[in-house]
């Protein structure tokens, strides 16, 4: 006997709309079919299986809004237990055992998914938190100059990288106020801050606030640095 699980494909009319409306997402000016949708806005989605001769199958639905018009789910949950009922436990061993999970997903509420963990889904391929939010992960900590500023956009030119890609920044144990970049998305377990400026997305170690906030990011003699302003 054997099991396949049929992986979760994030496509559809949901997804489209998310990323279509990304940035009114991110500051909480969006609506979705007159409901208001922010980053910590949830999302479900269910879990269901079909057995065939031999083989069970675990599947995924598209993740959804509960919303008053769609009766928050409730006849969702029910066609999607009704499918693992019928169809699910023909195939021994693995049929009834998915089954029950199946069950226990759809009887505990569904997997949920805020609005941010899907866009990092969406947008960059990572895996996430379901209940990632960025905006809460938000902090401004440092400016940076002229010099820094055509460095990099010149480094993300050539290495044509995405224009979603954030730019890390890290102490070094060289010199004093010397600094390594490296381009990254925000590690999805919240431990970056996430700032902008000049238009660049600006991600730093949360262990390494206290050394770079305040600070303006420089570029000179071939090395960036991040020194207090009033320095």
């Amino acid at each position: 006997m054997f099991f396949w699980r049929m992986k979760e494909k994030p496509e559809g009319e949901i997804y489209d709309w998310l990323q279509s409306n990304k940035e009114q997402v991110r500051v909480g000016t969006s609506s979705y079919m007159g409901n208001p949708v922010k980053d910590t806005t949830e999302f479900t989605q269910y879990v269901y299986v079909v057995s065939l001769p031999g083989i069970t199958l675990i599947g995924t639905t598209p993740h959804f809004l509960p919303t008053s018009a769609n009766g928050y789910l409730k006849m969702t949950r029910c066609k999607y237990g009704l499918i693992s009922l019928l169809f699910g436990w023909w195939s021994l061993p693995w049929g009834p055992l998915f089954t029950l999970h199946a069950l226990y997903v759809i009887l505990s509420g569904g997997r949920r998914r805020t609005a941010e963990s899907l866009l990092q889904l969406l947008e960059s391929g990572w895996d996430g938190p379901r209940n990632l939010s960025v905006t809460a992960h938000r902090k401004d900590l440092l400016s940076v100059s002229d010099d820094a500023l055509a460095e990099i956009q010149a480094r993300i030119l050539k290495g044509d990288f995405p224009s979603e890609i954030g730019v890390r920044i890290a102490p070094t144990q060289w010199a004093d106020n010397e600094v390594e970049i490296s381009f990254d998305y925000p590690v999805s377990d919240g431990r970056d801050w996430v700032g902008e400026a000049r238009g660049l997305l600006l991600l730093v170690d949360k262990n390494d606030e206290n050394q770079l906030s305040g600070c303006q990011l420089s570029f000179r003699d071939d090395a960036f640095t991040a020194r207090p302003i009033w320095i």
